[in-house]
């Protein structure tokens, strides 16, 4: 999962455990599922009953006939990753390096073509060179010229999406005390768009889809 480091340090050594996502739209997209990875051997043991029931044996284990009967030592999930999705996991695994690196060179153009709008931002644009580059994320203006952009960027069919939502006001935090103090981020959530980034977007794509928010 290495692949970029500032200071030496990767971001997924950062702490005692660290969590990845391998969702569709993920660095590595092995459809669904995750991984957890620790270097403590006392977190490991605690997290792997977690991924089967909280069960002390898998049921491959017992199929195999290296346990012939299991415990539950904790409230566990059924995390699984089962075979099919982690041989397209280990897939992607190996082109890791090259895409993330595809991603760098095309936030590099992504930077030089925002940076010729007026009143738009790149958060992070100085540091691209670090970057997994997950997400292309741009902040308008203003929130009206936001949604002219996202409504101009439907009709030329390019998909743009806003990463993330201001988590307070969702409706499982609505009792947070500190929902009042978060102006900031609801500003922020009101003027960011993401745009389309992946290994294999054209290059002359860019230069397109910043010319969208150039007409607004």
């Amino acid at each position: 999962m290495r692949t970029r480091s500032m200071n030496g340090v990767m971001a997924g050594s950062i702490g005692d455990i660290s969590a990845f996502s391998f969702f569709s739209n993920k660095n590595i997209a092995a459809g669904e599922g995750g991984m957890v990875v620790t270097n403590r051997a006392d977190l490991a043991e605690r997290v792997r009953p977690l991924r089967s029931h909280g069960m002390t044996t898998l049921t491959w284990d017992r199929h195999k006939g290296h346990a012939g009967s299991y415990d539950v030592v904790n409230p566990g999930y059924n995390y699984r990753l089962d075979e099919l999705h982690a041989a397209l996991g280990r897939a992607q695994l190996k082109k890791l390096d090259r895409n993330n690196q595809r991603r760098r060179d095309l936030l590099g153009l992504y930077r030089e073509a925002v940076g010729s709008l007026g009143g738009w931002i790149m958060p992070f644009a100085e540091a691209t060179e670090y970057s997994s580059g997950h997400l292309m994320v741009v902040v308008a203006p203003n929130p009206n010229i936001r949604e002219s952009a996202v409504h101009a960027l439907r009709q030329s069919g390019i998909q743009s999406s806003m990463h993330y939502p201001c988590v307070a006001d969702f409706t499982a935090f609505a009792g947070s005390s500190h929902r009042d103090d978060l102006e900031v981020t609801r500003q922020f959530t009101r003027r960011a768009i993401t745009l389309p980034l992946y290994p294999t977007l054209n290059p002359d794509r860019i230069n397109s889809i910043v010319d969208v928010l150039r007409t607004v």
